[in-house]
């Protein structure tokens, strides 16, 4: 598994969508997983 950090997330992010699509949409749901997580 990769280990998200803040400071390279979006790197890790484009890198993933660049090779593994499915991958990529559970990188985005992540992301609003927390992107949400901040507002509760």
């Amino acid at each position: 598994m990769v280990n998200w950090s803040p400071s390279n997330v979006s790197l890790d992010w484009e890198f993933t969508c660049g090779f593994q699509e499915v991958q990529c949409l559970f990188c985005q749901m992540l992301l609003i997983l927390v992107s949400y997580g901040d507002f509760t």
